[in-house]
């Protein structure tokens, strides 16, 4: 398991980070694909709050006003330090 969390610490930051850039650049097709690779990392992990926002980006990045997109982002990357939180504990 500890395999499991280290890849997922690495392959999210690194998610996050493209969400972000696709954010800055208003990229929404890579948006999407970003928030459904976070989504489906979310899933497997079981961290609902988290697969809920990347569900939310993944879904919206199309027709979604940039500010609820950035607004869900802030949300997303502060469900993902809670769940970092929470998987230090173990």
């Amino acid at each position: 398991m500890t395999a499991v969390l280290e890849s997922y610490r690495a392959d999210s930051e690194a998610l996050l980070r493209a969400i972000n850039e696709a954010l800055a650049a208003d990229d929404r097709d890579a948006l999407s694909l970003h928030a459904h690779s976070l989504k489906g990392m979310a899933a497997y992990l079981r961290a609902g709050k988290l697969e809920e926002l990347a569900q939310w980006l993944e879904a919206g990045a199309d027709s979604a006003p940039q500010s609820a997109i950035a607004a869900t982002t802030r949300q997303l990357e502060a469900a993902h330090q809670a769940l970092l939180h929470y998987l230090d504990q173990y």
